[in-house]
């Protein structure tokens, strides 16, 4: 056991986590289910070399800052260290933001660097001798070839027994879709992959039995995960859910840049409300004259009221807004016209809609396949500049409409009967709805709300 550790942590004694200890390869990528114990192993691996190694400088990086204070400050303050770094024993001292929400650790002559890609200036203004993104599977490859630009060994202490200098990029993964992009990056030989099992938390699994904690949770996730979320986060599987409903091509209805005729298109908000559930607007942007549909950003915030969405939205939109078109609710409509100053249309709602939208949004799709007009495709880097939900982020939910696209899918065929129950799609689909609001609406094209009197105007429920 390790001076500076502390002394409750069980000691890792599988041959995958000696893997991750022993990998001095410029990437690697620690993935497996959900609690099998990936970021609490690379952080053993940081601190180790930290301690073993003078001098050393490394950065830890998640989609977010804000996500960092509850995940991998807590683990790093309340579960790795012996001692709190409050206290004159520790050999770990904070900076920047204080115990709590640090940006800086002083370890051993060496720097510990913490940050968001939200915030990429405070991680991107230095070089590092190691670098860890946690939770990588909600990265870019944009900002994986930014971030590897920092990894460059640049304080020479990290050395084999060869005096070669040493740099590495560690990232820990829950699986996603085959297709991303970290996948590619192993097959076409430049990223190593660790897969960790629950077996490998020593937490859950200990000197050959299991405890009664891996039992209990274990038992639960295999309970309580359905479909792609199962496969994922249970069986550790990089696969797309059964019975997708859109089967996205990454090469085909991902693209990550705008095309240079952008300022041709004409814009378009979308909006869904809810409570307990995120609150989302995209914006979408269409060609008048191929009428190809390009979504182009997206807020996703939970907890907010309508009117709060609103205000979000005004402060949020460069582009002029044609028109702003949202769920069939007048109440709703009144409110963002009285408070917010947003004239709305308000879409079709009833028997059907559902089926209807989503068979707008596959024909559009197809189009983009097969190289005609009137396609549909999303910018990867629509979630930029917007403001950040540490819930969401906590969450194991998709967090844009990209993602549930991708991870929506038709309920499973009936074991009895063998057919479908029905032809309404399961999983998450809070950015979905809003896209199937303007398509649509766009079928319809009624005039725009409120532009011609200072109220709403009274419409008819569909």
């Amino acid at each position: 056991m390790q001076g500076w550790m502390n002394p409750k942590i069980l000691p890792y004694q599988s041959k995958n986590v000696e893997r991750i200890f022993r990998s001095t390869s410029p990437e690697l990528c620690v993935d497996g289910p959900a609690r099998s114990g990936k970021t609490l192993a690379i952080l053993q691996k940081i601190f180790h070399l930290h301690f073993k190694f003078p001098g050393l400088r490394s950065a830890i990086v998640r989609s977010d800052s804000v996500d960092l204070t509850d995940t991998i400050r807590y683990d790093i303050k309340d579960t790795l260290l012996r001692f709190r770094l409050d206290d004159k024993r520790s050999p770990v001292k904070y900076g920047v933001g204080g115990m709590n929400r640090f940006e800086y650790l002083y370890i051993n002559d060496g720097e510990m660097r913490l940050g968001g890609m939200n915030r990429p200036g405070k991680v991107l203004g230095a070089e590092y001798d190691i670098l860890f993104y946690s939770q990588a599977e909600q990265s870019t490859e944009e900002q994986h070839q930014l971030l590897k630009t920092r990894v460059a060994g640049s304080s020479g202490v990290w050395r084999n027994k060869k005096g070669e200098v040493l740099y590495q990029y560690i990232m820990d993964a829950n699986p996603d879709s085959p297709d991303h992009y970290l996948k590619e990056r192993e097959e076409e030989g430049l990223l190593d992959f660790v897969t960790l099992t629950f077996e490998d938390n020593p937490a859950f699994y200990w000197n050959g039995a299991w405890t009664r904690m891996g039992l209990s949770v274990t038992s639960e996730l295999d309970r309580s995960l359905v479909g792609v979320y199962h496969d994922r986060f249970y069986k550790s599987l990089w696969v797309n859910p059964e019975g997708a409903v859109f089967g996205l091509d990454k090469g085909v209805h991902l693209i990550d840049r705008l095309p240079d005729d952008i300022g041709d298109y004409v814009f378009y908000n979308a909006m869904d409300f809810g409570m307990t559930a995120p609150s989302v607007c995209l914006w979408i942007g269409e060609h008048p004259k191929t009428k190809d549909v390009i979504v182009t950003r997206e807020l996703r915030h939970s907890g907010l009221t309508i009117i709060e969405l609103g205000d979000y939205v005004r402060e949020l939109r460069k582009e002029r807004i044609l028109a702003t078109v949202i769920d069939n609710d007048e109440e709703k409509q009144k409110l963002l016209l009285s408070h917010c100053r947003i004239p709305s249309q308000m879409a079709r709602k009833g028997p059907g809609s559902i089926v209807d939208g989503i068979g707008l949004m596959q024909h559009a799709l197809k189009n983009t396949s097969e190289g005609k007009e009137a396609g549909l495709r999303f910018y990867t880097g629509l979630r930029e500049g917007m403001p950040t939900d540490a819930r969401l982020l906590r969450s194991k939910e998709p967090l844009s409409v990209i993602k549930e696209m991708q991870n929506l899918s038709f309920k499973p065929k009936s074991r009895r009967t063998g057919s479908l129950a029905d032809d309404l799609p399961v999983g998450s689909d809070h950015g979905v709805d809003p896209l199937r609001y303007w398509f649509l609406w766009r079928e319809e094209r009624r005039p725009a709300i409120g532009f011609s009197s200072g109220a709403a105007t009274r419409k008819k429920r569909i």
